[in-house]
């Protein structure tokens, strides 16, 4: 992770890889088909990095198809909220510029969450 990122290496850091995993897919083997959390926060972290540099207001990233199918996924949102905001805030330039990230689950362009981070 660049240097640059600040308290935001600290923030992925302290995940829990387990954190995008559905409740219900714990401890069974469709468990490895969904995204690690320190991953995705390292992908994350690096689109809103490069937002903040090119001024855009706007972020998109995906997650796994495997998604589609979670049947707890608005709790799996809300976690990648927090994990947003929480990037968000912790980058040196808190993506002042980046007013949203758009998570959509890959193959499934209508099952997606907006979270504004300011």
């Amino acid at each position: 992770m660049p240097e640059r990122w600040g308290e935001a290496t600290r923030v992925i850091a302290s995940l829990d890889d387990a954190a995008l995993i559905p409740q219900s897919a714990r401890g069974k083997p469709l468990a490895n088909s969904f995204n690690k959390a320190r991953d995705f926060a390292r992908e994350l972290a690096g689109r809103l990095d490069a937002a903040q540099s090119a001024k855009r207001f706007s972020v998109d990233i995906l997650i796994n198809s495997a998604y589609s199918e979670a049947e707890d996924l608005q709790s799996v949102f809300d976690t990648i909220s927090g994990i947003a905001v929480r990037l968000a805030n912790s980058l040196p330039h808190h993506s002042s510029a980046v007013v949203q990230v758009i998570v959509v689950v890959e193959g499934r362009p209508m099952v997606r969450r907006v979270i504004k981070l300011h």
